[in-house]
C-alpha cells in the first residue's frame, strides 16, 4: 500500500502544478476523488478482511469515517496550494516576457 500511496502523491503533486500552469481549474476534482477513493477504498477492503477473518459485528468501518475524511481534505488541501502557486508562477512569468 505505502508504494501506491507515494505514486498518488507524487502523481497528483504533479498534475496540480502542470494543471495550475495550464489554468486549468477542473483538475482540483481529480485530487479529492483519488484521494477519497484510496482513503474509503482502503477502509472497506479492510472492514472485509476483518469479516472474512470472523471478527464480529466490527465498527472500524464506520469509525473510520473523519479521520478519511481528514486525509482527503488535507491532501487536497496541498494540491489546491501547489496549484495556486503554479498558476500565479505562469502568471509572473507570464508578465515577464
Amino acid at each position: 500500500m505505502r508504494g501506491f500511496q507515494l505514486a498518488l502523491i507524487y502523481a497528483n503533486w504533479a498534475g496540480s502544478v502542470l494543471f495550475g500552469w495550464l489554468h486549468n481549474p477542473l483538475w482540483l476534482l481529480i485530487p479529492i476523488f483519488a484521494w477519497a477513493g484510496f482513503a474509503f477504498g482502503a477502509t472497506a477492503a479492510i472492514a472485509k478482511h476483518q469479516k472474512a477473518i470472523g471478527v464480529a459485528n466490527s465498527q472500524y468501518a464506520r469509525g473510520m469515517f473523519w479521520p478519511n475524511m481528514q486525509l482527503v481534505g488535507r491532501n487536497a488541501g496541498i494540491n489546491f496550494v501547489l496549484f495556486g502557486a503554479a498558476w500565479a508562477a505562469s502568471i509572473i512569468f507570464g508578465m515577464m516576457r
